[in-house]
This record gives C-alpha cells, structure tokens and sequence, in this order.
C-alpha cells in the first residue's frame, strides 16, 4: 500500500502512515457493505440444507466479520490467520475440512478467475464467477451475480430469490 501511494505520486513523509492507516481501515468489518443479494442468496442455500463456508484473502478478523454481517457460515477461513492465499491449494482443503466435505462435493463462487475460480477447479470443485460488471464475458461458471447461484447449483426453481 505505501509503494501504491508513493507510485500514484503521494507525499513519500506521510505515505508509511497513509498505508498503515488503509490498511487498519481495510481490517473492520464495518467498513464493508455486502451486496444485496447476499444475505438471501446464503439463506436460500441453508433452506437447502447446503453448508456454508467461507474462504478470504484477507489478514482481518473473519469471525469479526462474519457477526458484524450476521452471515450464516459453517466455516470461515482466511488467508491471514491460515498462511496461505488463494489460489494455494492449502486454503481451500482448510475450508473443505472444516466444512467436512469432499471436494466434489463442494462448489465454490468468487469473483477472481485465477484466484478463486482456478484455484478450487484444480481440486476438483465445481466453480462459479461472480461477475458484476461483465469483464468475463466468456468464463465457464460466470454468474451475473448471487441471484443465479440456487439455479446453477440445480437447485429447485421455487427458491427464494431476494
């Protein structure tokens, strides 16, 4: 973040003290707004009895996270705390392991092709790209956003869409 701030032409005296201040920013749940599909989409899915994990990039508090979203996950596993980042084959076997499934039986939706999406076919997950603003037209799995997840899961059509 500093070399960011120093490369975009910030002040080299304060860009230390901007980084660590981003970054700090960046850790508190209550910093981020989760999309509106997200908390009826994750719902839908528990209807369905499906288990619910979740895999991050990330050095903040997940379990902070998680309670301040109020998300329903079995499993929450970030790349901080686990020492690996996606598309390490090791973070996705955490979360498969902590969820107690096998990998094809688990299906993972992100929105990195090669974090994300890479990194749990390699495993042998089925995957899905979340692709809001339609910069992969073409990816295999691409969704246009949550709401097209129960359906291409197969999911019955009657689930509840937000």
């Amino acid at each position: 973040t500093e070399r960011i701030i120093r490369g975009m032409g910030g002040d080299s005296e304060r860009a230390y003290e901007c980084a660590v201040e981003m970054t700090r920013a960046w850790e508190h749940a209550e910093n981020f707004e989760l999309y509106e599909d997200t908390l009826p989409v994750l719902a839908a899915l528990r209807e369905h009895g499906l288990k619910i994990g979740l895999v991050s990039n990330t050095g903040r508090d997940l379990a902070a996270f998680v309670a301040h979203h109020a998300l329903d996950v079995d499993a929450a596993v970030g790349s901080g705390a686990h020492g690996k980042t996606k598309p390490h084959p090791a973070i996705f076997l955490s979360a498969l392991d902590e969820l107690g499934v096998r990998a094809e039986e688990a299906a993972m939706v992100g929105d990195s092709p090669e974090d994300d999406i890479a990194g749990a076919r390699a495993l042998g997950l089925r995957a899905f790209l979340v692709d809001r603003e339609g910069r992969f037209p073409v990816a295999v799995g691409r969704l246009p956003d949550l709401l097209a997840l129960p359906a291409a899961l197969g999911l019955p059509a009657d689930t509840p869409r937000a």
